[in-house]
């Protein structure tokens, strides 16, 4: 896909049968995601997991409930999460995705792995995600806000997303 007002940034679509497999990253610890997550989608998956752990690692949860990282580990679900520069608790807010792309950031509270975006598996099933993605950017430490408000800020102007406060 393209971006109207972004005629030279495209991005990743996945319908909801695909998902795309990376090398582990053992180390990440600050994690933010250009993305929309379509209505079509199964709230059962996830846009970012790891499936090394096998099919009962449930480490980045899932999207029930219209939120992200639901029933996640608790590096995650305590961690600090931001949507559009706004702090928001993501695995709680039933309002987490919005029906645009926006900026999420996630900033653990320790090292989690990922390996493959779009898709959860788990035992009793496959679940994919039905969405977009414009970038994805992770770090081996915990940034600093003020960090945190530099990367998405950058992100916001790139993709010609409104950031809160702005």
């Amino acid at each position: 896909g393209q971006i109207t007002a972004k005629p030279s940034l495209r991005l990743l679509f996945f319908d909801g049968n695909q998902s795309l497999h990376f090398p582990a990253i053992n180390q990440g610890r600050t994690f933010f995601w250009v993305v929309e997550r379509l209505a079509s989608n199964d709230s059962s998956s996830s846009f970012f997991s790891y499936e090394l752990g096998g099919p009962a690692n449930q480490s980045w949860g899932n999207h029930g409930g219209n939120k992200f990282f639901y029933q996640a580990i608790n590096d995650i679900h305590q961690g600090l999460q931001r949507r559009d520069g706004e702090a928001i608790h993501l695995s709680v807010s039933t309002s987490s995705f919005l029906d645009k792309l926006q900026v999420t950031t996630l900033r653990t509270l320790n090292f989690v792995s990922s390996d493959v975006i779009a898709r959860r598996v788990r035992t009793g099933g496959t679940h994919y995600l039905t969405g977009k993605f414009g970038e994805i950017l992770v770090y081996d430490r915990p940034l600093s806000d003020t960090e945190i408000d530099t990367v998405e800020q950058y992100l916001g102007h790139k993709w010609g997303i409104a950031l809160a406060g702005q």
